[in-house]
């Protein structure tokens, strides 16, 4: 498996690139670390950024890694996000935080000091910008080719028409 970065943030308006990015970091949190490597932060709203800090210095009795995932950080104001980038400056080895901003375009929305401290940090930002509505059923071709089926572009293009632009749907 590839070496893990100590930080990512995953931002954009692709939801269904990020739910697939999600579903492969809990696969990997599961199988690295048993059913409790993985803290979630935000599922039912806002992320609380006192009590993802609180959790940065925890040590697990059990699993060899611990991940802390953040979703929802787009809503957090600059004052939330200041501390919380300040806390990435010293991350224990054992540890990856995944911050999720899922925010519209053409603006980012994620607090800049996170942006800057993830990169600092030695982590990634991967931007999932949703393709444009005349690119998509290409994408669906290709994303067809993946899985290990063909679509003819005429039929591509009669989901899009019925389905909508939306790319969590048409996944």
């Amino acid at each position: 498996m590839a070496e893990l970065a100590p930080a990512y943030l995953f931002a954009g308006d692709d939801i269904g690139k990020i739910d697939a990015m999600l579903a492969r970091l809990r696969a990997r949190a599961e199988s690295e670390g048993g059913p409790g490597a993985l803290e979630s932060f935000g599922s039912d709203g806002t992320p609380d950024p006192d009590a993802l800090i609180g959790s940065i210095p925890a040590m697990s009795l059990t699993a060899t890694r611990r991940f802390l995932l953040a979703d929802g950080v787009e809503r957090w104001s600059a004052s939330q996000a200041k501390p919380v980038a300040a806390a990435l400056a010293s991350l224990p080895p054992d540890l990856t935080i995944v911050f999720v901003a899922r925010e519209g375009s053409p603006k980012p929305k994620a607090p800049k000091a996170l942006i800057d401290a993830v990169e600092k940090s030695g982590g990634e930002v991967r931007r999932c910008d949703a393709p444009k509505a005349r690119d998509l059923p290409s994408r669906l071709r290709q994303d067809a080719d993946r899985r290990g089926f063909k679509l003819t572009p005429e039929a591509a293009a009669m989901l899009v028409e019925r389905m909508g632009s939306s790319t969590l749907r048409l996944q």
